[in-house]
This record gives C-alpha cells, sequence and structure tokens, in this order.
C-alpha cells in the first residue's frame, strides 16, 4: 500500500514538473524575429489607395532610428525621442510631444515596419 502511495507522489511530482516547465517555455515572446535596430526610411505611405512611394516636399527623408536598450530618435523635419517594445511581430511606439503621450502601433516582419500614422500606413525599410 506505501509503495502505491510513492508512485502516486512520484507521478504527480514529475507531472507538475512538466507543467512549470512547460509553462515556463510559454512565457518566452520571442519569436525568432530579430529586434529592429538601427535605421529606417520610410518608403511608402497608404492615402488610401495601397502603399505607394513616398513623395516628400522637402528633401528630407522621414527616419526612425532604433536603439538596442528600447529607445530611438524619430526624425520628420524635427527631431524626438521615443521608446520602443517589441512583442512578436507587434511593435509600440511610444512618444511625447508637448507634453503629450502618443502610441504608435507597428508590425515588424525582421526586415520592415509597417507603422499605422494616425490611421495612414506607413512603410520603412532599411
Amino acid at each position: 500500500m506505501k509503495t502505491y502511495f510513492d508512485l502516486n507522489k512520484r507521478l504527480l511530482t514529475l507531472l507538475i514538473a512538466l507543467l512549470l516547465a512547460a509553462s515556463f517555455a510559454a512565457c518566452d515572446t520571442n519569436t525568432g524575429l530579430p529586434k529592429p535596430e538601427g535605421t529606417f526610411i520610410c518608403t511608402q505611405v497608404d492615402y488610401g489607395e495601397g502603399l505607394n512611394p513616398r513623395i516628400s516636399t522637402s528633401d528630407e527623408e522621414e527616419l526612425l532610428i532604433f536603439n538596442p536598450d528600447g529607445t530611438g530618435l524619430w526624425k520628420l523635419g524635427f527631431e524626438m525621442d521615443f521608446k520602443w517594445k517589441l512583442k512578436d511581430d507587434k511593435l509600440t511606439i511610444t512618444r511625447s510631444l508637448m507634453g503629450k503621450k502618443e502610441v504608435f502601433e507597428a508590425i515588424w516582419d525582421g526586415e520592415k515596419i509597417l507603422l499605422d500614422y494616425d490611421g495612414t500606413p506607413c512603410l520603412y525599410e532599411k
């Protein structure tokens, strides 16, 4: 009788250990995509007719510069600092403009960034 309970304890302990290992493995949000580090240039914009080459009225390019520490610089005629987070393929960019916090959502495929800029999709490439 005692060996029956010992066997059940061991099986239960093993089952709990396997469940804990599986739950820790599920917590990893890394999908194997590299982080968006470096400089990305806005190459295409969708004003309602699909993505088309960006036409600028100035010689300045719109840039997003991503640092490995989760910070960055947004150059759009002027420069703004931002913070970024990546979870799976969802990229969140947070910046502060005149004391107001702005949050932008983007999709990261490992090479390009598709950013929703106030309802206007913008494609950024290295």
